[in-house]
């Protein structure tokens, strides 16, 4: 596991908080990151101050290649006992089963995050399965992880992989293969899990190499599944940022937890609150965040704005950041808005 980035800041709530990248099948770092693309996640993310300066980033990589000719006699010659430039030329590391990776991620894990008190795993396509494979393996510590973000993940297995387990000798397409007894084995042991970290999922339509039968497990409400135009690929390309819906759902999950571990405890406590009649955007707000003693501001609106009045409504929501979020759905002409946490103080930018 590789740290690419620390928070500038360096007090004990900046150190809590990790991202750990995940890649599929054949990938890489550069899955994740590339200096000469903008687009990336970790390009992206770093653009975020929300996230620069509050989480630690990690990328998790492995021995993946689609095509592996003759593995047995690499393997084989790697017990040779060599040295100079010809041992560099034969350390290059061979595909393992899915199993085996998940066991070194949750390694990882245990020596080198258990520091944080909230990981997030972001992962695509087979780094799906050797997260949830790891989660299993780490038992009570799996409760550190927060975070679960499945971007096109075969959780069933593929079909393509199916066939191209037939044609070449490697473990992870054994493993990958539709309804294979490593999936299986696998939906059942995370199912049994006591705690399981808020999970997305995301499917693209245009994805051929994993069907959304796969890539949406049963039970998944539809407030925790996205849709997209994308293929197996282009979903680590974030090229709008403010308009990439599987970008702006992490964002948010990530200020969640932000604020969750920043914040007291009566803001991370379920809210059930009334909206009266004639109560403003700004009044309502102000009230919700002083009902869990955290302070507020509002940067960017006019004043007519913030006189907005609401519709009479019930919230009742997970922790107040979600309260929050919810009122500008009681008017719709209240402009769009980001939430920023800062320790107990609430401020609320217009976008």
């Amino acid at each position: 596991m590789r740290k690419i980035h620390t928070p500038k800041t360096s007090t004990n709530d900046e150190l809590k908080k990790s991202i750990v990248l995940v890649h599929g099948l054949g990938g890489s770092s550069l899955s994740w990151t590339d200096p000469k693309n903008k687009n990336r996640f970790v390009e992206r993310f770093l653009g975020e101050e929300g996230v620069a300066e509050h989480f630690s980033i990690y990328i998790f990589e492995y021995p993946t290649n689609i095509f592996e000719p003759f593995t047995i006699w690499k393997r084989l010659l790697s017990l040779i006992p060599i040295t100079g430039s010809k041992r560099k030329k034969r350390n290059k590391k061979f595909n393992v089963g899915i199993r085996q990776i998940s066991l070194q991620l949750a390694s990882d894990v245990r020596e080198v995050l258990l520091e944080y008190d909230s990981i997030s795993l972001i992962t695509h396509s087979m780094g799906g399965l050797v997260s949830k494979r790891a989660m299993v393996e780490l038992r009570d510590k799996v409760q550190k992880v927060s975070l679960y973000v499945s971007l096109s993940v075969p959780h069933r297995g593929s079909i393509l992989a199916t066939i191209g387990s037939k044609l070449l000798k490697n473990p992870q397409l054994v493993d990958l293969s539709g309804f294979s007894e490593f999936t299986s084995e696998l939906t059942d042991s995370y199912s049994n899990l006591n705690y399981k970290p808020k999970a997305i999922y995301q499917r693209g339509n245009q994805d051929e190499i994993v069907t959304e039968g796969a890539a949406i497990p049963d039970g998944v409400l539809a407030k925790d599944r996205i849709d997209t135009g994308d293929n197996h690929f282009t979903v680590l390309q974030i090229d709008k940022p403010n308009s990439n819906p599987v970008f702006l759902r992490v964002l948010k999950e990530l200020e969640i937890i932000k604020f969750q571990s920043s914040s007291n405890g009566k803001a991370n406590s379920p809210i059930n609150f009334t909206v009266p009649e004639n109560w403003s955007f700004q009044s309502t707000i102000q009230a919700l965040v002083e009902s869990s003693n955290c302070t507020s501001e509002f940067v960017g609106f006019s004043k007519e704005e913030l006189k907005l009045e609401l519709r009479p409504n019930e919230i009742s929501k997970e922790n107040t950041f979600q309260a929050v979020e919810s009122i500008k759905f009681l008017n719709d002409n209240i402009p769009e808005y980001e939430i920023q946490i800062i320790k107990n103080h609430f401020k609320i930018i217009k976008k």
